[in-house]
């Protein structure tokens, strides 16, 4: 049973034991961050923050800090203590990126700043913008529709998309980070940029097998 199917069933033992598991197998986390998101939406985030940490820590000391960044991210996005997470959160993600020439850029545009008593917004909108890399998905939920990124730039502040009617357009970092929201690749809408009428016969035939499918 999936991380997220054992939050929605309020399993937590077993979620507990799953994500554990998880942690110790060194496994990727794709499953788990829904699960974060789940969790907090059943307003069970005090539980997370202690396995957050220590999946968290031990990643770091596998190379694995921008992953770790994900997880303390997601877990305080669900409602975990800022006093817990804020500080180890601005580590990983300094492990993870500072060597990058966006970095910075990022971090001033969205308030992604230590010493802020709260990095839940600015979180959220840096999130975005470090998922919005070239060929990523993205959706406007005011009408535009899944679009995706076809160029970026920190250091002159646009992105560019390329939406699925053929539109392509262009935006500021800014804006970007409060219209569009990213897509897994898994995602029926992301899917449909690719071939949308493939993508409509598998629907047709197997609606079950294709809403599950993983990649």
């Amino acid at each position: 049973m999936t991380l997220p199917l054992l939050v929605t069933k309020d399993m937590w033992q077993e979620f507990d034991d799953a994500w554990a598991e998880l942690r110790s197998s060194g496994g990727p986390i794709d499953e788990l961050l829904p699960a974060l998101k789940l969790a907090g939406e059943k307003k069970r985030a005090g539980r997370l923050v202690p396995q957050a940490r220590e999946h968290a820590d031990a990643l770091v000391g596998a190379g694995r800090a921008a992953d770790a960044a994900l997880i303390l991210g997601a877990t305080l996005v669900a409602g975990g203590n800022p006093g817990e997470i804020n500080e180890d959160l601005v580590k990983a993600s300094d492990a993870a990126w500072s060597d990058e020439e966006w970095y910075p850029i990022y971090r001033e545009v969205t308030g992604f700043v230590e010493g802020a008593s709260d990095l839940r917004k600015p979180w959220k909108k840096f999130a975005k913008l470090i998922a919005f890399t070239e060929g990523s998905a993205l959706f406007h939920p005011g009408g535009w529709g899944a679009g995706r990124v076809t160029e970026t730039s920190a250091k002159d502040n646009f992105i560019k998309v390329k939406f699925w009617n053929g539109r392509q357009d262009e935006f500021p970092l800014t804006a970007a980070m409060d219209i569009f929201d990213p897509l897994p690749e898994a995602d029926l809408r992301a899917r449909s940029l690719e071939d949308p009428d493939a993508l409509r016969k598998e629907v047709k035939a197997n609606p079950l097998e294709a809403l599950d499918r993983k990649s």
